[in-house]
């Protein structure tokens, strides 16, 4: 933990705040099953006025999640929008074309889709509850046709809000370039390049005795 000579650092802090402790799976690496606290939602004035804290503060808010499914959480984009910038994880269990609609519209920067394994046969015991192909198909069905890969930030983002757009115009240009010039190599029979030279050889070494 940060603290310098007057206590904590708190701008250097990472917050958290758990909407739901409610999860709909039981995977092996949760101690879901042991905790006694209840399994309820986060009162909305309770997140109204945390978020009014940070924003006195002046702190920002890393993460709306913890062990919970946040998208058990009706009110997660308001959630998101109280708190711009933060960071969603969730099972994708539940992610469907109205959710990734209604995340997306929002604030939020990340969104973290949590399988922890590759194997349909081992997803079953990691994600105990859950099913591999339901979840694929609701990432494949539910992220929206403007959904793509922000590489310069590495996060999976609304393209068109983003400003990420790749014109038709732009697509089609490259497409006719590179048929003509793949129609003159083939009708030609000629193609013009250069021959590179060889590597020029190092110059000999003096002498040793001179």
């Amino acid at each position: 933990m940060s603290k310098g000579k007057n206590g904590l650092r708190l701008g250097s802090l990472k917050y958290m705040l758990e909407l739901t402790s409610r999860c709909n799976l039981r995977c092996g690496m949760c101690p879901m099953d042991v905790l006694t606290r209840p399994f309820e939602d986060a009162p909305w004035d309770m997140v109204e006025d945390v978020a009014r804290q940070m924003r006195e503060l002046k702190l920002p808010m890393k993460y709306l999640h913890e062990m919970g499914e946040p998208l058990l959480y009706k009110r997660l984009p308001e959630a998101i929008d109280l708190f711009p910038g933060v960071c969603v994880s969730t099972n994708g269990t539940l992610l469907n074309e109205q959710w990734s609609r209604d995340i997306l519209a929002t604030s939020l920067a990340k969104i973290r889709i949590c399988i922890d394994t590759l194997k349909p046969e081992v997803y079953p015991i990691v994600r105990k509850g859950g099913k591999f192909d339901v979840v694929v198909e609701n990432i494949r069905n539910g992220k929206g046709k403007m959904y793509g890969y922000d590489a310069r930030n590495d996060v999976y983002v609304d393209l068109l809000k983003a400003g990420i757009i790749d014109p038709a115009k732009v697509t089609r240009s490259a497409l006719e370039n590179a048929a003509s010039i793949a129609a003159m190599v083939l009708t030609t029979e000629t193609l013009v390049t250069e021959i590179p030279e060889a590597p020029s050889k190092a110059p000999a070494p003096p002498p040793m005795d001179s």
